[in-house]
């Protein structure tokens, strides 16, 4: 077991030496998905080579099997076990934990399955730039890029001070909708992400911090989906959550953090979260309307 440690430590250190890991994890720092990703690069090669290494010391194939890559994923039901503080920590601070050593040691195996010796060095010099490559490695060979779907705009929005922003990827998704919707169906609609954005406002004294946030899906069929699951989300994150709209493309209402706006438009669902002011709130549907009603007299036909 020490040596298999040591192993393991040896290769972050052989990494660092060539390719910076304090640079290679710190240059995306307003992307949290892409940072993710390298991260998953990072340990989950350093899991990998600990099981290379276990099989070269047994003088076998030093190339992981299906078996061991499996035991891997397993683990995370024994770090649960083992560690009562993470097992009843929230969802997402468990799996964000687990995921570097999962999903990073699955993805790098089939980045070594593809390019073989050349999979050590290709990781870092062309690393995956969000979640979805390193869980769907196919994506990483295409170089897939995520979407960067356009946030709702709020009123006064030049006045605001933004607290935070960035990205919101398959894993992200994943887990909101484990969380609140059920493991089946983010299984199912989290693969279908074409990519997220988020942004944070502070409006100033006496009102609620706002949130702005977008996501595109690979089909309007898929975006629906979301749209609808959704509103399970915001029932289950707020004590109160009324509806006074509900519509096929559009529901607002009221939660614990004042008047909220969802939208569905194509393959693009995008909600403004925390607005304190009525007027504003009835302004931003009446805008959805008018887009809407715009896109369907002009859409085009086949």
């Amino acid at each position: 077991k020490e040596k298999t440690t040591l192993a393991n430590e040896l290769s972050h250190a052989l990494a660092d030496k060539h390719f910076n890991l304090g640079k290679f994890m710190d240059e995306t720092p307003s992307n949290d998905d892409e940072d993710m990703a390298h991260t998953a690069v990072v340990e989950g090669q350093a899991s990998w080579l600990m099981l290379a290494y276990d099989l070269k010391e047994a003088g076998k194939d030093p190339v992981p099997t299906e078996e061991m890559l499996k035991s891997v994923v397993d683990s995370s039901d024994t770090s649960m076990s083992d560690f009562p503080v993470l097992k009843s920590s929230p969802l997402y601070i468990q799996q964000s934990l687990l995921f570097p050593y999962t999903a990073g040691t699955l993805f790098f195996d089939a980045v070594y399955q593809k390019m073989g010796k050349r999979a050590f060095a290709a990781v870092f010099e062309d690393p995956p730039i969000d979640t979805a490559q390193i869980l769907h490695p196919q994506r990483y060979f295409e170089h897939k890029k995520p979407a960067q779907p356009d946030l709702p705009q709020i009123s006064n929005q030049d006045k605001a001070k933004e607290i935070t922003e960035g990205s919101l990827g398959e894993f992200d998704h994943d887990m909101l909708l484990r969380q609140y919707d059920g493991e089946d169906l983010a299984g199912h609609l989290s693969p279908h992400l074409s990519g997220g954005e988020y942004e944070i406002l502070d409006r100033g004294k006496g009102q609620q911090p706002v949130l702005e946030y977008a996501s595109e899906w690979d089909s309007p069929e898929e975006a629906n989906r979301f749209f609808r699951a959704y509103k399970g989300v915001l029932k289950g994150k707020w004590n109160r959550c009324d509806w006074s709209v509900e519509k096929q493309n559009m529901i607002a209402g009221t939660g614990d953090d004042g008047y909220f706006l969802v939208r569905l438009n194509g393959q693009t669902v995008s909600s403004v979260e925390g607005l304190t002011d009525p007027a504003e709130w009835r302004r931003l549907q009446e805008t959805a309307r008018a887009k809407s009603s715009v896109q369907v007299l002009f859409r085009p036909t086949s």
